[in-house]
């Protein structure tokens, strides 16, 4: 087994970059499986991404398929119905009992083919899928490539994340990954690629100056301003801009986070570009 994990900002590609290697690994003939935490507040969604990685298998057709990979425990039609098992008979089932089923499960499943399995978002990981990434990269020994994404800015805030990156770098099996922003030239060469030609050098230097080398929301001010017919020249044209509504909704989720005093500068600051 080999894992990855792939920290950075909101909007700097983590889920192009694991949907790339998806894509590749697909037609390298690996079986793709992919799940993604949620932020459901103070409620929990136990196994919720993994859930989501295996139901794919509980749609194959071949039943005998089926069968020997996912086994039929009782236990496992129960507490993951998205796999569309059928129960013999009820059941209680301990967390460390569920947890070696999905090793199983990925065991037998990359003794057919090689297989990579996705988490995305693992600061909102609930405390079982965080057990159960340990447990893989402590016991799987399977052709198995475990990638797991995050946010870089939840470090501070977040302990069980903290805790669980501590645990998963510790394996002599991990490669860690954390994707910077994009320099001068390397959004020079995004931007030409969303418009079909070389960007202006002005387009470049006032994008860079207002997403500071975050890919999407360099590509949204992009798309944006020219969906404006703006001249990015014009500051005062710029200064007067609202954000576009992509952009807006996760500014203002990001303040949320903040003290309730800087709020409204930073409101302010987000639409008329940098805190001087």
């Amino acid at each position: 087994m080999v894992l990855v994990t792939v920290g950075g900002d909101p909007g700097i590609g983590k889920t192009r970059l694991v949907q790339d290697l998806a894509g590749t690994a697909a037609g390298l003939g690996f079986r793709v499986l992919t799940g993604g935490c949620l932020d459901v507040g103070e409620g929990t969604l136990p196994f919720g991404p993994i859930v989501e990685a295996l139901r794919p298998l509980g749609a194959e057709a071949d039943e005998q398929w089926r069968s020997q990979v996912l086994g039929n425990s009782p236990a496992l039609a129960t507490l993951f119905p998205g796999l569309g098992l059928v129960p013999d008979a009820p059941g209680a089932t301990g967390e460390g009992q569920v947890i070696e089923m999905v090793r199983g499960i990925l065991d037998r499943l990359a003794a057919r083919q090689p297989v990579l399995l996705v988490i995305e978002d693992a600061h909102w990981a609930d405390a079982s899928t965080r057990h159960v990434l340990l447990y893989l990269v402590r016991n799987l020994r399977a052709p198995v490539c475990l990638v797991v994404t995050y946010r870089l800015e939840e470090l501070e805030e977040r302990y069980p994340l903290r805790l669980l990156l501590s645990e998963l770098h510790r394996s002599s099996r991990c490669e860690r990954i954390i994707l910077d922003p994009l320099t001068r030239s390397e959004l020079g060469e995004l931007l030409g690629t969303i418009l079909g030609h070389p960007a202006a050098g002005a387009t470049i230097n006032e994008i860079m100056d207002r997403a500071e080398g975050n890919p999407f929301y360099a590509e949204e001010l992009l798309n944006y301003v020219h969906g404006q017919g703006v001249d990015l020249s014009d500051q005062r044209v710029l200064g007067a801009l609202e954000l576009p509504e992509s952009l807006h909704s996760l500014v203002l989720s990001r303040i949320d986070m903040v003290q309730e005093a800087p709020r409204t500068t930073l409101k302010v600051a987000s639409v008329i570009g940098e805190v001087a």
